[in-house]
């Protein structure tokens, strides 16, 4: 399931799911778990008025420590 967040704006919220997800394969997360980053990444830009939310980069590498911690 999706995370619940305050959505503020949904522009880029697609975007960012497939980055995420891509981002995570690419860097050898396996499957399921990429998918889980790239929700993470979309849950987090919606929560923003801009369309990339100015904290994902240095939040990308959190995130990517917590999801190789779930698989």
């Amino acid at each position: 399931p999706a995370s619940a967040v305050g959505v503020v704006d949904t522009i880029g919220a697609g975007d960012s799911l497939l980055a995420g997800f891509i981002y995570a394969l690419a860097h050898g997360i396996p499957l399921d778990a990429a998918m889980l980053f790239g929700q993470r990444l979309a849950a987090h830009t919606i929560t923003s008025m801009q369309s990339v939310n100015p904290s994902i980069s240095a939040l990308s590498l959190l995130l990517e420590h917590s999801v190789r911690k779930d698989v």
